[in-house]
């Protein structure tokens, strides 16, 4: 059985008030066909996710002036 892991990591720059968050899992990865597309809706070829959580995030973050 293959153990699954998902690890994430922050870092502060306090130099230039940075926060850098990494997120690292074993997952099987993204597809190429997604990668153009990637912070866009629905863009999943998942049969379980709906390809809106990056999208999401993605918008959180640059309402508060960051970054993704």
């Amino acid at each position: 059985m293959y153990q699954k892991s998902v690890s994430v990591s922050a870092d502060v720059k306090d130099n230039n008030n940075e926060l850098t968050v990494s997120v690292k899992d074993s997952g099987e990865g993204i597809h190429s066909d997604i990668l153009p597309r990637l912070f866009t809706k629905f863009a999943t070829k998942s049969d379980i996710g709906t390809g809106l959580g990056l999208y999401i995030s993605k918008n959180i973050i640059e309402a508060h002036a960051g970054r993704m």
